[in-house]
């Protein structure tokens, strides 16, 4: 308790510090034998249960233990006790452009970190090494363009992806591509619009694939297409935290997952699929007690139907929502008149007055009283008497 009072007391003192500290580039924190920098654009701090949570532009939700955190200062990219710059801070920077691209690691981290480039695509290999006790969760910051280039990761530990401005086209298998059966974040940078999409030809089954579960965050905005199957292919969990997400096509489902899908916040529009526009299902293998869930505390999703074939929400489990809104619009394109439906059809003036039912397009009378009548068939218009 003494702790967070004393804690309280730094975190107002920074507050109140602002137009002071706005000549410098970082705050540092020192927890245990770790250093943390975080950029002081956008940066918000808040104590929940024992834990520090920070946030800023670029990375949110970065947790440290209250009763380890023995300083904090700020700082330009020298400080306290000689250099504490971008080499002792975790990262790595991808940057495409084109047909190529450029990658720094930090240098706390190169031990732990294994990278391979060809062109544009990048293999980055993590060490099973990497834990809290040495130099503990590595963030990737991805920028730039291409046409046929791709990020793929394989690690063993929970790790952050940063997207920074990023359009990244894969022609051949996912444009993002995590190996990692831990928790994936995929944070989306404030005030940053990012495209991901892959190829017709793609060797996967989405243009984002995860193994492990995917957090999708941030405060910016994702468009993606998927190309090959899924937008997203997640085999555990998928979890949305206030980032825009945009599935602007997909060959099959717009979001398919395992274990749940939660919506806790921002918003998500999905359209141009072919079959659900979320589908959860059971992990394999797995327990089937918490899996196949969709989960609603909050924030907004829209499911476009047209063409698509499945449905707009497809689960194994149940469905829970205590919180924002789910839209899902019906497909409403006329279909080809000739064409016998199954029954029953319906006929409605335009004023919504139902004039008869009947079994096939073929029975509607053509010899209606003038004016125009719309016939139905369930929530479709498919047929329009003039």
């Amino acid at each position: 308790m003494i702790m967070k009072k004393i804690l309280l007391f730094i975190l107002s003192t920074v507050v109140f510090a602002g137009v002071h500290a706005s000549q410098y580039t970082y705050l540092t924190f020192v927890s245990g034998n770790d250093t943390t920098l975080m950029s002081v654009s956008g940066l918000e701090m808040r104590i929940q249960d024992d834990e520090l949570l920070i946030y800023n532009d670029l990375v949110d939700d970065v947790r440290l233990p209250i009763t380890q955190l023995s300083k904090m200062y700020f700082s330009d990219e020298k400080g306290e006790g000689g250099d504490v710059d971008m080499q002792t801070n975790s990262t790595v920077y991808i940057t495409y452009n084109e047909g190529s691209a450029v990658v720094s690691v930090a240098e706390n981290i190169s031990e732990y970190v294994t990278v391979s480039v060809s062109g544009s695509k990048v293999v980055v290999s993590q060490s099973d090494e990497v834990s809290d006790e040495t130099c503990g969760e590595i963030s990737y910051f991805l920028s730039g363009a291409t046409t046929d280039g791709s990020f793929s990761l394989f690690a063993d530990f929970r790790t952050t992806i940063v997207l920074d401005n990023i359009d990244l086209n894969n022609e051949s298998g996912p444009a993002l591509n995590f190996q990692n059966e831990k928790c994936t974040v995929l944070s989306v940078k404030s005030e940053t619009e990012n495209y991901l999409s892959d190829g017709t030809d793609g060797d996967w089954n989405g243009c984002i694939v995860s193994v492990g579960s995917l957090e999708l965050k941030g405060k910016g905005v994702l468009n993606l297409c998927g190309n090959t199957a899924h937008g997203i292919l997640s085999n555990e969990s998928c979890e949305q935290k206030n980032c825009t997400v945009n599935v602007l096509s997909a060959v099959q489902d717009g979001i398919n997952c395992s274990q749940y899908f939660l919506m806790e916040s921002g918003e998500l529009n999905i359209k141009g699929f072919s079959d659900d526009g979320i589908q959860v299902s059971v992990k394999d293998g797995g327990a089937t007690d918490d899996t196949g869930n969709f989960i609603q505390t909050g924030g907004d999703i829209t499911i476009y139907m047209s063409g698509a074939t499945g449905d707009g929400v497809s689960l194994a489990g149940v469905m829970s929502r205590v919180g924002g809104t789910l839209t899902i619009i019906e497909d409403t394109r006329l279909k080809p008149v000739g064409v016998d439906f199954e029954k029953p059809l319906k006929c409605y003036t335009l004023l919504g007055v139902l004039v008869g039912e009947y079994d096939s397009l073929k029975e509607v009378p053509s010899g209606l009283l003038s004016g125009v009548y719309v016939v139905t068939q369930g929530s479709n218009a498919v047929k329009i008497i003039r």
